[in-house]
């Protein structure tokens, strides 16, 4: 399950750039933001997402297609702002 990331949190920082042994993490030269260059190359050591101080690597189970979570927690998140304090499914 390879990684990607949010590239509306990530800060441009490098640190997955740096930590990832594939070397498949790049950061992108317009927009200062990291993402994966080669999915399906992801070792899937994660180390990307420990690397990462800002919440924006995530892990996208594609063979399921459903992500992680956390983007389900997100979500949840987003629903209780809207619905007032509940978080409804």
């Amino acid at each position: 399950m390879p990684t990607f990331v949010y590239m509306t949190r990530c800060d441009g920082c490098g640190n997955c750039v740096d930590i990832c042994p594939s070397d498949i993490m790049h950061i992108d030269k317009t927009y200062r933001r990291a993402y994966n260059i080669e999915p399906n190359m992801c070792w899937e050591c994660y180390s990307c997402v420990k690397a990462c101080p800002q919440p924006s690597h995530r892990v996208m189970y594609t063979n399921v297609g459903i992500a992680c979570s956390s983007l389900v927690q997100d979500e949840l998140t987003a629903r209780a702002v809207s619905n007032g304090g509940e978080a409804r499914a």
